[in-house]
């Protein structure tokens, strides 16, 4: 029920965006697109693929195929679980739940056709992002510090991406866009400097899909 709720937010967010594109013309030389979708996060080893939520802003310019923005990424809670060693040597299991998962990125992107005509329906692309976690964590786990393998209470991570993906515009103003690629994530966390750590958002490849809206301010 929660996903449903959230999905109904950003789709009425995107919506409220078209009455303000209408006020302006469809034809201009700059552009900011903006885009809500969900995003999926192949994590693995025991974390599964938890659905996020993504809202980006960027700015493109006819006659450059190049375009700059940022996104925030948004994960609810999710389990995990994994198996380790206890201090005595012994098989055992630690399973838990994450805390809500906030990300930041800034991307770069470049369309791999010419953006010089404003009617064209399909725009592939490629980007490269950089982005940081801002909040997130362990929310609650059974795992033993002097486990093996252990889950850091808080840590910092930072990521660097690449990907492929595509606008499909529907209208000049509205398209639906599709976009995969995989981000090397690095984690922080000086609580477990001589343990074998457990990231709770580790490299992995993503798949997103959700819906773009072009406004022309020039």
């Amino acid at each position: 029920m929660k996903k449903i709720n959230l999905t109904l937010l950003v789709l009425i967010i995107g919506l409220s965006g078209i009455a303000q594109y209408k006020k302006s013309s469809y034809f201009g030389k700059d552009g900011r697109l903006y885009g809500l979708g969900t995003r999926f996060y192949s994590l693995g080893g025991g974390r599964g693929t938890p659905m996020g939520y993504s809202f980006s802003i960027a700015r493109e310019q006819d006659g450059k195929q190049s375009f700059a923005g940022y996104e925030f990424q948004y994960i609810p809670s999710y389990n995990f679980e994994f198996g380790t060693t206890d201090y005595n040597g012994s098989k055992v299991t630690t399973s838990g739940k994450t805390k809500a998962t906030f990300i930041y990125s800034i991307t770069y992107g470049y369309f791999l056709l010419k953006n010089e005509n404003a009617d064209r329906k399909i725009k592939p692309y490629l980007t490269a992002a950089m982005s940081a976690k801002l909040l997130g964590g362990m929310k609650e786990s059974n795992g033993e510090s002097d486990d093996a393998i252990v889950v850091p209470d808080t840590e910092f991570s930072i990521g660097f991406g690449a990907g492929a993906g595509c606008f499909f515009y529907l209208k000049p103003w509205l398209g639906l866009k599709a976009e995969g690629g995989y981000t090397y994530q690095f984690g922080i966390s000086s609580e477990t400097s001589d343990k074998e750590v457990y990231w709770l958002l580790p490299k992995h490849p993503y798949v997103s899909a959700g819906l773009v809206f072009r406004i022309l301010t020039k």
